[in-house]
């Protein structure tokens, strides 16, 4: 799977030492994700704490996001829990 270091200070994460090219809000979501491993968090929680504009964002953004995202880091490290959310895991 590799090793995924995440710097808040910098914005930059990297993945087996290559810096990945996240967009604010994907950063965004793998560090809230990051931020209690485990733990499942419901698109709508994802919306507000990571301060997304609302009305402009929905569900389906973070839906999209977090795809993108899985596409760049890996699905191995995020998981969908069907009907109640994403969870980040180390495995």
């Amino acid at each position: 799977m590799g090793s995924l270091l995440i710097d808040k200070r910098n914005y930059e994460v990297l993945q087996n030492s290559k810096q990945l090219q996240l967009n604010h809000t994907e950063f965004d979501i793998l560090w809230l994700l990051a931020s209690r491993p485990g733990r499942i968090y419901s698109p709508e929680e994802m919306l507000s704490e990571i301060y997304l504009p609302f009305p402009q964002s929905t569900v389906e953004k973070v839906t999209n996001y977090i795809q993108s995202l899985k596409e760049k880091v890996g699905d191995h490290y995020i998981h969908l829990i069907e009907g109640q959310g994403y969870r980040l895991e180390y495995n």
